[in-house]
């Protein structure tokens, strides 16, 4: 008897276990990005929580949306995401139609097609809902799935890949996102959108272009009810307000075949690392920068023209901006 409760409990404790898991988002979600100006500076955090619910014909969606210091939804951000689970799918409802937004099933090989959003407009402004200038369809493919540990837990991680940006956009490689069981997308905002800057031209028909935009996202931090993962601490005064104590300088730029980073790290630091990556956001150079001030020289040699961004990190401080790169 006693045998056969032990393995009935261990049963049940299995089971809920994996009903906690058969869900998006997950109780007590929330997202906290730090966004980043034209100049790379941290000018603000900014907190993700579902906020409530909203019924659309007979199917009931979770409203994700930045909410204020209060927990209430904040306003005026023109941010929001509509989803719904159900059989391990999200869904995502955008500009008056269901998409699927991504699947806790996926394996290596399986393609499925989402809303492509524009996410920002040739006016610069934030359009997270906008339909992209050049089709709706966004087909990812899963290029890879791996488990990772991360906040103490063993997750699946799934690399997609836009099999359709190098054709809209006319660049080599295709875009990559990152999708990891609990959490949801990694790279941006939970919206897996692009910063395209998008117009119709009646002559030559429709044009697209994609550019890294500002201001942008990066997740530093998730948790929910039995979770936490802090990647970096977002501190927006140390990296906008208190730039003397941490302040990176690189030059020339826009450069050609070399450039400058004049350093001066905060407090004691005598270690940072700059990474230089491309619009794919795959990173293409990657230095040391050793003593807490001093000058490193960066090759440019191998790199294409176009605009990249810079991330210096250093401890918790992080400071980004954008290089541009003309032959």
């Amino acid at each position: 008897m006693k045998k056969t409760f032990i393995f009935i409990t261990t049963m049940l404790a299995a089971s809920l276990g994996s009903l906690a898991q058969q869900t998006w988002p997950m109780p007590g979600a929330e997202w906290t990005y730090c966004l980043y100006s034209e100049l790379g500076e941290c000018y603000a955090e900014e907190v993700w929580r579902v906020t409530g619910d909203s019924l659309i014909g007979n199917k009931a969606y979770d409203v994700i949306q930045p909410v204020d210091s209060e927990g209430h939804p904040a306003a005026n951000t023109g941010k929001m995401l509509l989803s719904r689970y159900e059989n391990d799918t999200v869904y995502r409802f955008v500009n008056g139609k269901e998409y699927v937004f991504f699947s806790f099933n996926l394996t290596e090989g399986d393609v499925y097609t989402t809303f492509r959003s524009a996410g920002w407009g040739i006016d610069g402004i934030a359009h997270y809902a906008n339909d992209s200038t050049c089709t709706s369809q966004r087909p990812l493919k899963v290029i890879r799935k791996t488990g990772i540990e991360l906040g103490g837990l063993l997750l699946n991680e799934y690399v997609l890949e836009d099999t359709l940006f190098s054709t809209l956009y006319g660049f080599e490689q295709n875009r990559q996102w990152l999708l990891v069981d609990r959490v949801g997308i990694l790279d941006t905002y939970p919206l897996v959108d692009v910063n395209e800057l998008g117009f119709y031209d009646s002559e030559t028909g429709t044009v697209c272009t994609y550019a890294v935009c500002s201001p942008y996202a990066e997740l530093s931090a998730y948790r929910d009810h039995g979770f936490e993962q802090v990647w970096y601490v977002c501190h927006p005064t140390s990296l906008g307000d208190n730039r003397a104590n941490n302040e990176v300088t690189l030059y020339p730029n826009p450069a050609s075949t070399w450039a400058a980073v004049d350093f001066t790290l905060p407090g004691d630091a005598a270690k940072a690392t700059i990474n230089v990556t491309n619009a794919l956001g795959v990173t293409v150079l990657s230095a040391e920068l050793h003593g807490n001030t001093g000058q490193k020289v960066l090759d440019l040699r191998h790199l294409a023209d176009g605009v990249y961004v810079y991330t210096v990190r250093c401890r918790e401080h992080l400071q980004t901006g954008k290089l541009v790169i003309t032959k």
